[in-house]
């Protein structure tokens, strides 16, 4: 009976070099951006899309597309850390993390610029419109 052979050794993933590592990670920054700007032109095109003929900002909505995006970025980062791409994959990081903060920050600024309604008062409130003072039907005239 022969020896038993040795397992055979499977060679790690990776880059080849840092080199081609680094020029991955500017080639895939690269294909964000082209996203991020393709899902910029859409929103702006569902916006321009209204049925009343109003011109305006896109509507809330867009920021589902930049979300897309940004989870799309994450996600090839977290391909790119099992693959062992370090640089490349740092560089999705870096940019999910600025699309996040991005989206985060036009959310709030959304928010500020359009406050929900206006709180209910939670007792009955009496107003008067005579000019002499006296309420019909209120209660404690």
């Amino acid at each position: 009976m022969p020896p038993p052979l040795p397992p055979r050794r499977v060679p790690e993933r990776g880059p080849a070099s840092l080199w081609g590592d680094a020029a991955l990670a500017l080639f895939v920054v690269f294909v964000d951006a082209v996203a991020l700007a393709a899902a910029a032109l859409w929103a702006f095109a569902v916006g321009r899309r209204d049925p009343t003929g109003t011109a305006g900002p896109p509507p809330v909505e867009s920021e589902w597309y930049v979300g897309g995006v940004a989870l799309l970025v994450g996600l090839s980062a977290y391909a790119f850390v099992r693959s062992r791409h370090r640089i490349t994959a740092a560089a999705q990081v870096l940019v999910a993390a600025v699309l996040c903060l991005g989206l985060l920050a036009s959310v709030a600024q959304e928010a500020r610029n359009h406050p929900g309604p206006a709180p209910r008062p939670t007792g009955h409130r009496c107003v008067c419109h005579s000019a002499g003072g006296s309420c019909h039907g209120c209660a404690g005239d």
